[in-house]
C-alpha cells in the first residue's frame, strides 16, 4: 500500500500557512509527519518562502507575525520582513517595535537586518555596567 498525501496538505497557499495558531496547526496536520516538527520551527519555514518570494501581499501576515510569542516566529518575520518591505517602510517600522523586544535572538535579526535599536539594556550608563562586570585581572 502506497501513502497518500491528504488532498489539503498538497500545494498549501503560503498565506493560509502564514495564519495558522498552535491548535490549527494541530489540526491541520494531524496524522501528518508535518506535526512533529511543531507550529513554531513549522511557521518559521513558511516565513522563509514568504520572503524569498518577494510578494509584498504577505508583509501585513508577516507584520503580525513579528509580534508572535515565539521568539523563533518573532525573528523570522523580521527577516522576511527586511526583503518584503520598502527600504523606509521597513526602517520605520524598525523604529516603532524594535526596542521593544527582549529576546536577545529577536533583536539580533534586528540587528542584522539594519534596524537601530535603543533597548533598555542599550541605555544602562557605561558606569554601571562597570560596577556590574568588574575587570578581571590577567
Amino acid at each position: 500500500m502506497k501513502l497518500q498525501a491528504r488532498d489539503e496538505l498538497k500545494e498549501p497557499e503560503i498565506a493560509f500557512l502564514l495564519t495558522l495558531d498552535d491548535a490549527a496547526f494541530r489540526t491541520f496536520f494531524s496524522g501528518s509527519p508535518v506535526k512533529r516538527i511543531g507550529r513554531d520551527r513549522f511557521v518559521r519555514n513558511v516565513l522563509i518562502a514568504a520572503g524569498n518570494s518577494g510578494r509584498a501581499e504577505f508583509i501585513e501576515q508577516c507584520r503580525t507575525l513579528a509580534g508572535d510569542p515565539s521568539p523563533v516566529v518573532r525573528g523570522m518575520a523580521i527577516w522576511a520582513l527586511k526583503r518584503l518591505m520598502e527600504t523606509q517602510a521597513f526602517a520605520e517600522l524598525a523604529r516603532m517595535t524594535a526596542g521593544k523586544e527582549r529576546d536577545e535572538e529577536v533583536l539580533s535579526e534586528w540587528r542584522l537586518a539594519g534596524a537601530e535599536i535603543c533597548s533598555t539594556a542599550e541605555t544602562v550608563p557605561a558606569a554601571a555596567v562597570a560596577v556590574a562586570r568588574p575587570e578581571h585581572d590577567t
